[in-house]
């Protein structure tokens, strides 16, 4: 009798396990299904950011050849007297993601790719927008921040999560 419970007792442990696992796989974070991806901070003073550019309107975009890159590349620093230089990029291997915060009126404004994932056959850009605090002092000019960085080649669908934070600038 002893024996007949001990083998119940490790069958049913053994189906609970089974049954739970898928669940369990799916609960909590993302983590289950998610692997990050290295980003390299591609723009003109990395690692700093680009205030300045010639993209006025906001964009989120991922570059997978050389032509489109010129492209983006020419237009972001068309105001620049002498742009910089294209850099090299090995699209085989790698591709570009491009973020613009659009025109704004006033400076203190950001945009970064902040973490990049593949989750769930899926890359994930994750965005952090900037803007001034009410008591924050602020340049008087039209910005239109910008943020390049090249990240490892990856297939599957691409999804941009934007997040926002608003600066405090004392009380």
């Amino acid at each position: 009798m002893k024996h007949f419970h001990a083998v119940t007792r490790s069958k049913l442990w053994f189906a609970l396990a089974l049954t739970l696992a898928p669940l369990l796989a799916g609960c909590g974070s993302d983590l289950a299904g998610s692997r990050e991806i290295e980003i390299v901070r591609i723009t003109p003073n990395a690692p700093g950011l680009i205030y300045t550019s010639g993209l006025t309107s906001p964009l989120r975009a991922v570059i997978n050849d050389q032509a489109a890159l010129e492209q983006m590349w020419t237009t972001a620093f068309a105001a620049v007297g002498s742009p910089p230089q294209i850099p090299t990029i090995d699209f085989t291997k790698e591709m570009v993601v491009v973020v613009a915060l659009g025109q704004r009126a006033s400076g203190g404004y950001s945009i970064q790719v902040a973490d990049a994932k593949m989750s769930r056959g899926a890359l994930v850009i994750d965005v952090l927008l900037k803007s001034p605090g009410n008591r924050c002092a602020v340049t008087l000019s039209f910005t239109e921040p910008l943020d390049i960085v090249k990240i490892a080649r990856v297939s599957g669908s691409v999804r941009f999560e934007d997040r926002s934070r608003v600066q405090s600038c004392g009380s």
